[in-house]
């Protein structure tokens, strides 16, 4: 990358003890996250992809503390969020902000927004004044009358910027929004996308776009991992990806993506990513539904390598198959 890392994530594991019984009594850990390297910059917003069960969400997790490192290293601006010292801990805490996909259930019905909003200001020992609430609410697009106000007022958008607005009061460095706008209509969620657009590029934020949704990251991310069982088996600038595709699960993602034209028919993805049904054992993550698996597919786990041609796009695949066809829709 051109720009200095914000976040540099390496080797990054995090497991999960398996649920036991008496059948079962030994039953191994699941692998959420298995050696997962990433890096942002301040001013960038970069996709994660993936389907349901693919990690996305213990790796936001442990961005902000929620789930402890197995191995692995997540340095913000080169300091470790996971170290020993308390104080650099809660300083991790209040720069990295986590953006939930739902807001009815991330706002208190109880709570109003000037209650909602104080907390995390108080919390961090920061400016809590109704003054500086309204303020913050003016950035996401809503007015100081809402602070006297109930989450129950406002529509599925506006509780999403209020969202927003109580990460933005702890001044953040780095927001990560897991799958922040699928519960949202498409034409919320180009707002609160244009919101978290400017507010990226002003605030010289960075921004971790987690979303199953590929159209979306297209548009707006400048950099796209692809994650597949706790794997980033893809990752580049954002265009590279999108126009040259070259792991089989990330074609299979991008085949499936609906065609404005009718006549051009929608692949299926084959069921099987959920951390359930994860097979464990050696070799590629994807071996169980690649049609290019060979012998070493299913004894050695791939490296990322860089496709040829290329110095900033990467795959963790044994193919050598890379064909230059235009996917966009």
């Amino acid at each position: 990358m051109n720009k200095a890392p914000l976040l540099r994530i390496t080797g990054l594991h995090v497991s999960y003890a398996g649920s036991r019984s008496f059948l079962q009594p030994g039953k191994s850990p699941i692998h959420a996250v298995q050696g997962v390297d990433l890096e942002l910059a301040r001013g960038q917003i970069h996709g994660l992809a993936g389907e349901s069960g693919s990690g996305k969400s213990t790796l936001a997790r442990s961005l902000v503390q929620l789930a402890r490192p197995t191995a692995g290293e997540i340095l913000l601006d080169g300091i470790s969020v996971h170290g020993n010292d308390p104080l650099i801990q809660r300083q991790a805490r209040r720069r990295i902000q986590l953006i939930f996909q739902d807001p009815g259930t991330s706002l208190s019905p109880r709570r109003t927004i000037a209650q909602t909003l104080r907390e995390p200001a108080r919390h961090f020992g920061l400016d809590d004044s109704d003054a500086h609430l309204g303020a913050v609410l003016k950035a996401v697009g809503l007015d100081s009358s809402a602070l006297g106000r109930q989450p129950r007022e406002f529509s599925s958008g506006q509780r999403q910027r209020i969202a927003i607005a109580r990460a933005l009061v702890c001044e953040p460095d780095l927001l990560v929004a897991d799958e922040a706008l699928a519960a949202l209509d498409v034409s919320v969620q180009a707002q609160v996308m244009a919101l978290l657009r400017g507010l990226c590029k002003e605030r010289a934020m960075g921004i971790l776009l987690i979303s199953h949704d590929l159209a979306l990251l297209r548009e707006n991310a400048q950099w796209l991992s692809v994650m597949y069982r706790g794997r980033i088996v893809e990752q580049g600038r954002a265009g590279q990806v999108f126009q040259g595709a070259a792991h089989p699960y990330t074609r299979q993602l991008l085949a499936a993506l609906p065609r404005l034209d009718p006549s051009i028919p929608t692949a299926q993805i084959e069921p099987g990513a959920g951390l359930a049904e994860r097979r464990s054992g050696p070799g590629c993550v994807f071996q169980h539904r690649c049609r290019l698996v060979h012998d070493r597919c299913r004894i050695e786990t791939p490296e990322p390598r860089a496709v040829p041609g290329s110095t900033d796009h990467h795959l963790e695949c044994f193919s050598d198959e890379f064909e230059s066809s235009s996917l966009q829709p």
